[in-house]
């Protein structure tokens, strides 16, 4: 089995991200990976894999940092520690469980539990797996809805669809209800409609490119139940189109957020006459529910039981580099 190589930049905490977007950059055509994720000490991590020793191409990127006088970076160049990545993949992708939820991806070759709702996802280009807290948490809440208050609901958004796990989950749940899985990234759309063909979903959703609340969006509104798994600004800014397009008895999850911009996110629906009726906070992160009103509810659920992983930035790192790896070396046995 042919070696790989590990580069590894690590940034001083504090670092802006525009300088790891610009390490990204530069990484392009170097390596057969390339993953970032921000470390324990809040320090961002750019990681590229090669077959090749990389050392070669450090003085590429330490030329760039010390033009931009980024003092305390570090840079290492180290072999991949030899492992049986089929196994690694498959203890790390394990099939795992969020409440009715069976999450399992292709390597899973074992039977589906009775009584359970499955949902085949793989981690890949397109963000959504179901391990990451937003994600998991936007997946309970909806079955909170389902099942314990028993809300049938008739037509279902999801904006921001990325690899289409929530979609696909509500149409789990809501198996008569209008799903429509909406993204502006076009290789999420692909990936969404893959995991369809998957889970036996095609034609269930509909799977739609749109830029926010655009004209897809708008000519299938109101809806009685919209997700949105994103980040706080861009649903901040796009509080307005939520109550644009959120029926009147309606409700909204909205996920993506730290329990550190719940304040910044809620203030921006309610300019909308949109309030946060419930929230569930899982870590560090935040699920607030909205709807139309004038009157914030004070109910919170903490909730941190169920979770897959404790730490989401590493799983999520190394479960992405785990399958570029197996599908490299998979290709070098094959050839």
């Amino acid at each position: 089995m042919e070696e790989l190589w590990l580069l590894k930049i690590t940034l001083p905490q504090g670092c802006p991200d525009r300088y790891r977007v610009k390490l990204e950059g530069l990484a392009d055509g170097i390596g057969m990976a390339i993953s970032s994720y921000e470390n324990d000490q809040k320090q961002w991590v750019v990681e590229i894999l090669s077959n090749d020793r990389l050392e070669s191409k450090i003085p590429i990127f330490k030329e760039y940092l010390d033009t931009n006088a980024i003092d305390q970076y570090h840079i290492e160049s180290e072999p991949l520690p030899e492992k049986d990545w089929v196994k690694e993949s498959e203890e790390i992708l394990a099939p795992f469980t969020i409440g009715r939820f069976f999450v399992y991806g292709s390597f899973y070759r074992g039977k589906i539990p009775v009584k359970f709702l499955p949902l085949r996802i793989d981690a890949g280009l397109a963000f959504g797996t179901g391990r990451h807290e937003t994600t998991a948490g936007c997946l309970k809440m909806m079955q909170i809805f389902r099942n314990k208050r028993k809300y049938k609901f008739q037509k279902i958004l999801d904006l921001g669809c990325g690899s289409g796990i929530l979609a696909m989950g509500a149409a789990r749940l809501w198996n008569d209800a209008y799903v429509l899985a909406v993204d502006l990234d076009y290789e999420a759309l692909d990936v969404t409609r893959e995991n369809l063909k998957v889970n036996n979903l095609v034609g269930k959703i509909n799977v739609r490119w749109s830029n926010g609340y655009g004209s897809w969006v708008k000519k299938r509104g109101p809806f009685d139940l919209v997700v949105a798994n994103i980040l706080a600004r861009p649903i901040s800014k796009m509080s307005y189109g939520l109550a644009k397009n959120l029926a009147p008895q309606g409700f909204a999850i909205l996920s993506g957020l730290l329990t550190s911009q719940e304040d910044f996110v809620e203030r921006s629906h309610n300019r909308h006459n949109l309030v946060v009726v419930e929230r569930l906070r899982m870590g560090e992160w935040s699920i607030l529910v909205v709807r139309h009103g004038s009157r914030p509810s004070q109910e919170i659920i903490v909730d941190q039981s169920e979770m897959p992983v404790d730490n989401k930035r590493d799983v999520e790192k190394d479960a992405d580099m785990l399958i570029d790896a197996f599908k490299y070396i998979n290709k070098i046995n094959q050839d």
